[in-house]
């Protein structure tokens, strides 16, 4: 067995504590959202694994990674570099993006939750997170979820590529959850989609410091209509 040390001690700590934040049961509430996948579904446009997988697929590699992906990126280095003004204005320009009230207001609960929960664990944060969250809060600027990550992350000095690899993978395992429990699929085809996308999430993570700028925040139509169409369902069984 390896003999723990300062130094390997760390790295485990890390790890754990990214299992913890993006463990689909943390108590922030994102197993209640869908991001319009129960719209797709009540259209019934996603009917089985293979719809399952070929949505998911298509979200991460649009909407998520030039959204909520992107935001995690950016925030990070704008933490490590001090950039205080630059992570205000990438709040605001989330709040401006997430035109759709549902996906609007489950990303600022989620961030707001996050903040929360983390701060009733106790974990030993440094002032400069603290002077962040404040530096928001005089400026009434709300943090949305995909930056209170990073900001947390960042915080705690955990590697980025693994922060992101971690909150790439959570996105994917709720949308699975989520047509595991609705379309409906096997739990077998959902743990069999996750692991076939691992290479997707890899390619993601690892270009996205590559990404033009003129491609960020970009919208797609498609899940926005759906996120629209969702807001007025008469049944629902998630927030989004």
């Amino acid at each position: 067995m390896t003999k723990i040390t300062t130094m390997n001690r760390k790295k485990y700590e890390e790890e754990l504590i990214l299992l913890q934040l993006n463990d689909s049961q943390f108590p922030i509430g994102s197993y209640s959202h869908s991001y319009g996948l129960e719209n797709y579904i009540l259209k019934n446009l996603i009917k089985d694994s293979n719809d399952t997988k070929k949505y998911l697929i298509n979200y991460l590699k649009t909407s998520f990674y030039y959204n909520d992906l992107l935001a995690v990126y950016l925030a990070y280095n704008y933490f490590i570099e001090e950039k205080k003004d630059e992570l205000l204005e990438l709040n605001i320009r989330l709040q401006a993006q997430k035109s759709q009230k549902e996906l609007r207001e489950a990303s600022e609960k989620l961030g707001s939750r996050l903040i929360s929960t983390v701060h009733k664990m106790d974990i030993a944060m440094p002032q400069k997170y603290y002077d962040y969250l404040d530096y928001h809060k005089k400026n009434d600027i709300i943090i949305h979820h995909a930056v209170a990550y990073a900001l947390i992350t960042a915080s705690l000095d955990i590697d980025l590529t693994a922060s992101l690899l971690s909150f790439a993978f959570n996105m994917a395992q709720n949308l699975v959850i989520t047509a595991v429990k609705t379309v409906p699929i096997s739990q077998f085809d959902g743990q069999k989609i996750l692991y076939e996308i691992y290479d997707l999430i890899i390619y993601l993570v690892t270009k996205i410091d590559k990404l033009d700028e003129d491609y960020y925040f970009t919208a797609y139509p498609g899940v926005e209509v759906a996120s629209m169409q969702h807001e007025v369902l008469y049944s629902r069984l998630y927030m989004s």
